[in-house]
C-alpha cells in the first residue's frame, strides 16, 4: 500500500491525514503522468489525474524554445548561402528570421529592433 498527501508517501504520518491507495491505483497514477498527465488532489484529498494546463510562463517558454529552433535552422540557410550554396526563399526566411528575432526579443522584455 502507498499514501497519498499531495504526494506519494510509504507511510501513514502521525496526524493520519494521508489517504491510502492500492499499489495498483500508484501504478496506474504514475503511468497517466508518465504520459504527460497531472496528478492532483481532488475535494475528498484523493489523487486524480487530468490534462496537464500549461501556464503562460510554460507556454512562453515554449514559443522561446519554438523561436530559438527556428533561427537556428533560419541561420544555417543563411550559412550556406554565404558560402555559395543556392537557398531556396532566402530573402523570405531572412525576413522571418527578423520577425522571429523581434518576437523573441520582445518575449524576453528586450526591445525589438528596427531592422529591414
Amino acid at each position: 500500500m502507498k499514501y497519498w498527501e499531495n504526494g506519494f508517501f510509504l507511510e501513514q504520518n502521525e496526524q493520519n491525514t494521508r489517504k491510502e491507495i492500492s499499489d495498483e491505483t500508484w501504478r496506474e497514477l504514475l503511468e497517466a503522468q508518465s504520459n504527460g498527465m497531472e496528478i492532483y488532489t481532488d475535494d475528498n484529498g484523493l489523487p486524480q489525474v487530468r490534462e496537464h494546463i500549461k501556464s503562460n510562463e510554460e507556454i512562453k517558454q515554449n514559443r522561446i524554445d519554438e523561436i530559438k529552433q527556428r533561427l537556428t535552422a533560419i541561420s544555417e540557410d543563411i550559412i550556406q548561402d554565404q558560402v555559395g550554396e543556392f537557398v531556396i526563399d532566402l530573402s523570405t526566411k531572412k525576413q522571418e528570421f527578423i520577425t522571429l528575432h523581434n518576437e523573441l526579443r520582445s518575449l524576453l522584455g528586450k526591445q525589438p529592433r528596427n531592422i529591414k
